[in-house]
């Protein structure tokens, strides 16, 4: 397997804190092997990023990599999307020799979850009710929810599953833990908004830089380069200063809260007063995304979106994917 080092460059994977240092290790570690392996992370981290990289470090790097979602999948690359009518036999087909990348293992359906049990436990796998033979696939699973074992104890997740998966487990670091990679994640980022954009400077001021800097990043990476994006195309010239970070993170009641407000200038308000901001200030972290929110709330998307009409909330523009709204 290659050098630790030579992984951190690799697609989006940036920066060189200790604990990205560590990452980088531990994906060398289990790229070498052919274990399935759970991705654990917070939601805007680079969970599908680092199981890509797995992939393509691994000796499957040849073979094909299908990212799982839900219940479609396409090889990763590829343009078209494949609906997975047959199941998970189908999936198996298409990866065989290769990978597949469940995109998140909380989200996966019962009977998907029964499957991929069945092929993982190889003393289960019936050639004749599959009618194929078992495929060499190896599994990477994604896992942004906070608390699975929660999920388990809901019927939302079967334990069996998990314990098997997770018996390898490689965890990518949050935002708030690798702060000194910041200037190398915004020299990227700022990089890619210039050629989005199609402008020559976009730089941010001293005082932006330190809004950045404090921010505590609930939605981790993901957050910062939706912040960046939004703050450029508020600010009228090409410095983003740090009104425009403000606007951007929606801060002027968040950051408040994040600093802690005294004693002496706190107004007390009623629970439903309380939970109908919280959920604001969570959908403005995430970028409206309500698969997300619901995850980071411990709530199920159906109740997120109870709630979201009880407070009048449902105008919040969703960035997400029809799946995901």
């Amino acid at each position: 397997s290659p050098a630790a080092a030579s992984l951190a460059p690799l697609r989006e994977l940036i920066g060189t804190s200790p604990a990205m240092t560590q990452l980088y290790q531990a994906i060398g570690r289990v790229a070498a092997t052919d274990t399935p392996v759970l991705i654990r992370g917070e939601l805007g981290t680079e969970v599908d990023l680092v199981g890509w990289t797995i992939h393509h470090h691994s000796s499957r790097r040849d073979g094909p990599l299908v990212h799982w979602r839900d219940d479609s999948a396409a090889p990763i690359g590829h343009t078209s999307t494949e609906e997975a009518t047959s199941g998970l036999p189908h999936l198996l087909r298409q990866s065989d020799g290769g990978s597949i990348l469940i995109e998140e293992l909380t989200d996966l359906p019962r009977t998907a979850q029964r499957q991929l049990t069945t092929f993982l436990y190889s003393s289960l796998w019936n050639e004749a009710v599959t009618e194929i033979e078992r495929p060499d696939v190896r599994i990477l699973a994604c896992c942004r929810c906070p608390d699975p074992e929660m999920r388990i104890r809901c019927g939302d997740l079967r334990e069996d599953l998990y314990r098997h998966l997770s018996a390898v487990t490689v965890t990518v670091p949050p935002l708030r833990e690798r702060m000194d990679d910041l200037p190398a994640l915004l020299d990227v980022y700022l990089k890619n908004l210039r050629s989005r954009l199609g402008v020559e400077r976009i730089e941010l001021s001293p005082q932006a830089l330190l809004a950045l800097q404090h921010h505590p990043w609930p939605g981790n990476v993901r957050e910062l380069e939706r912040c960046l994006l939004r703050a450029a195309i508020l600010c009228r010239g090409r410095i983003i200063d740090e009104s425009a970070i403000r606007d951007s993170l929606g801060q002027s009641d968040a950051f408040l809260l994040s600093e802690g407000m005294k004693a002496t200038t706190y107004r007390p308000r009623t629970l439903v007063e309380v939970e109908r901001e919280h959920i604001a200030l969570t959908m403005q972290a995430l970028g409206g995304n309500k698969r997300d929110v619901a995850k980071i709330l411990g709530i199920s998307r159906a109740t997120l979106y109870a709630k979201l009409r009880k407070y009048g909330l449902l105008e919040t523009i969703d960035t997400d994917n029809p799946k995901g709204s």
